[in-house]
């Protein structure tokens, strides 16, 4: 991934993340600032943060989908390497672009020699948890929240 691919990447990164914290209640600007602070903390260097590793999906030449990897660490204890964000393209989905970025994910991980890859996925993603569970992951934990109002 560029620079100028990786500027596109985090903002909208950063529209995605907002919506999903508003969609859990969170106030919007809540949501813009903490979804911001969150993107500064863990790529304080953007794409040349060490430990980190992005990759846009071509296919015909056309971007289809793109991976944030970490592969110095993870927020869980079950794994030694992370996908924050893999993303296929809305008119790009159901052509096997997720399984395809998924398995580069598996490999750059082999290769920086780490053997657990760890992941979160939204309960009403059933599309991505289908994947996840074909490519052979397993559930680590069941988290529940509520907004309180």
């Amino acid at each position: 991934m560029t620079h100028e691919h990786y500027r596109t990447w985090e903002a909208h990164d950063r529209h995605r993340l907002i919506d999903v914290m508003t969609s859990g209640g969170v106030a919007p600007e809540v949501a813009a600032r903490d979804a911001q602070r969150a993107q500064r903390a863990l790529l304080p260097d953007g794409p040349s943060t060490p430990g980190m590793a992005f990759h846009r999906l071509l296919h015909h030449g056309t971007s289809v989908g793109t991976l944030w990897l970490r592969l110095d660490g993870a927020p869980r204890p079950e794994a030694d390497a992370w996908v924050y964000a893999v993303e296929v393209g809305a008119e790009h989905r159901g052509n096997g672009h997720g399984r395809t970025l998924m398995r580069a994910a598996e490999n750059v991980c082999l290769l920086a020699g780490r053997r657990a890859l760890g992941l979160n996925v939204h309960t009403g993603n059933t599309p991505a948890r289908a994947l996840y569970a074909s490519l052979g992951f397993r559930p680590a934990e069941h988290v529940l929240t509520k907004p309180l109002l």
